[in-house]
């Protein structure tokens, strides 16, 4: 008789664990899933931020294009399924190149679509003969 209303106690005492679990399970789920997903935009800000630096740098030459600082963003925003809908802008003046690299990030993170966006601008190069050069 003993035994059995140990027993009892026990079992009792032990109801309380299951709950915690249940309520701790889905806040650390989604504690990790946050840390995945700002780990997965940091790396996506580094992607377009280089897109941008070599589209930028392939249509500052002098004989650059639009076309080529597009070719240029594109072989480095084509990586597997990261960055999704990405739209490269690029304008070159007279003197003045402006490249805009933007596009959303693959979510883990129900409810939240995060962006991205890289700006870099830069001067056109042009060739002076040395008579022009001060």
């Amino acid at each position: 008789m003993v035994a059995s209303t140990r027993t009892r106690r026990l079992v009792n005492d032990e109801r309380g664990e299951i709950s915690s679990a249940v309520i701790l399970t889905p806040i650390v789920m989604l504690t990790f899933m946050l840390c995945v997903q700002g780990a997965m935009v940091f790396h996506a800000r580094t992607l377009i931020q280089t897109a941008a630096q070599d589209a930028a740098r392939a249509t500052q030459v002098e004989t650059g294009t639009t076309a080529d600082g597009q070719a240029a963003a594109a072989r480095w925003v084509q990586d597997g399924g990261l960055l999704r809908d990405v739209n490269v802008t690029v304008t070159r003046g007279a003197t003045q190149v402006n490249v805009t690299v933007t596009s959303g990030v693959q979510s883990l993170v129900p409810f939240w679509t995060p962006t991205v966006t890289a700006t870099v601008q830069g001067p056109v190069e042009v060739f002076r003969p040395q008579s022009e050069r001060s």
